[in-house]
């Protein structure tokens, strides 16, 4: 079964940026977009995917509120927060809501980086290479090993 993904940003071209960012990592992902926090919240209830990028500052949910909403339907689900403020003004707070990184907008390789770190190994189609590629030596290793 393809990794599913739930992009959240209010801004089209936004999302349109992240589709393509994602579709570098891994092509055979089946990816879903959301245009404020509570659609995100109501996709991913659906759709139920393995990957969440949230943006911070949203109608109707932000970010954060939604992640909450998302992380009790879906307790094992990856979640990143993607924002234009400085990361470390969200870790602690993203971190409580339970994400598991926050990314700079400015900062696509970042995010490829914090997916591919994110995600288990058996994500990614065979012969993807995104997960080796974007993951340091010891987190590669950290995965094989779970």
């Amino acid at each position: 079964m393809a990794t599913r993904v739930l992009l959240a940003d209010d801004h089209d071209r936004m999302r349109s940026e992240l589709l393509q960012m994602i579709r570098m990592i891994d092509r055979s992902w089946e990816i879903h977009e959301a245009e404020d926090g509570q659609a995100a919240v109501d996709k991913a209830a659906r759709v139920k995917p393995d990957l969440i990028i949230l943006d911070w500052r949203m109608p109707r949910l932000n970010g954060l509120e939604a992640g909450k909403a998302i992380r009790k339907l879906l307790p094992n689900a990856v979640m990143l927060i993607y924002t234009v403020m400085p990361a470390v003004c969200l870790e602690d707070p993203a971190r409580e809501a339970g994400f598991q990184g926050v990314v700079e907008k400015l900062d696509g390789r970042g995010l490829i980086t914090a997916i591919c770190n994110a995600l288990p190994p058996k994500a990614f189609a065979a012969g993807a290479g995104a997960d080796r590629i974007a993951r340091p030596a010891h987190q590669a290793h950290r995965h094989e090993q779970n």
